[in-house]
Formats: structure tokens, C-alpha cells, sequence
């Protein structure tokens, strides 16, 4: 048998948003999407980051962010740079990269 790979099990469409993107909105797109995370994208659409939900969870309930969590764009909370792979790779390398971050 062989080897699971990333194509096996990565989701196709991907939802994106702008470094700029209010916090709120980004909240709102994986609300209406039931998704956990957006990838956030430059004008050129090269991927910059990753915002996902424990983000927005942590910024709202940890401080200093409490305060000015509404006034944040996705730009403030996404984590980077983006680490990725591509489609072939064995989802245990893949988990390993995962774990090491």
C-alpha cells in the first residue's frame, strides 16, 4: 500500500484574504464558510500568512491585543511566513513540518 500524500487530504479552493482584511471581516468569511483558517494573500497573490481562528481567539482573550482587537487587520494576527509543500509529499513529512513549527 502506499503512502498517504498531501494531495490525498488538502482541501481544493482555498479562501484567501488581504493582509488589510478587518479582523471582524475575517471572522465573518470563516463563519459563513465554516472554515478555520484563511490564507492571506498580496496584491500579486502570493501567499504572506495564515490567520486562523485561535489567532482571532487569542488576540480577543490575550492581552495587550484586547483592547484594539476590532481595529486589527489580518496583517496583525496571521502567522508567517507560510510554510508549505507541495501536492506529492507524505503527510507524515508534511506533520513532521507542522509539528516543528
Amino acid at each position: 500500500m502506499d503512502e498517504f500524500t498531501v494531495r490525498d487530504w488538502m482541501h481544493r479552493g482555498v479562501i484567501t484574504c488581504r493582509p488589510d482584511t478587518p479582523v471582524d471581516e475575517v471572522a465573518k468569511t470563516m463563519d459563513a464558510k465554516d472554515i478555520s483558517a484563511l490564507v492571506v494573500v498580496d496584491q500579486a497573490g502570493d501567499a504572506v500568512g495564515v490567520i486562523s481562528r485561535t489567532d482571532l481567539v487569542n488576540a480577543r482573550f490575550i492581552q495587550p491585543y484586547f483592547k484594539h482587537w476590532r481595529g486589527m487587520n489580518a496583517e496583525h494576527l496571521m502567522t508567517k511566513p507560510v510554510i508549505s509543500v507541495t501536492p506529492d509529499v507524505a503527510i507524515k513529512e508534511a506533520v513532521k513540518l507542522l509539528r516543528a513549527r
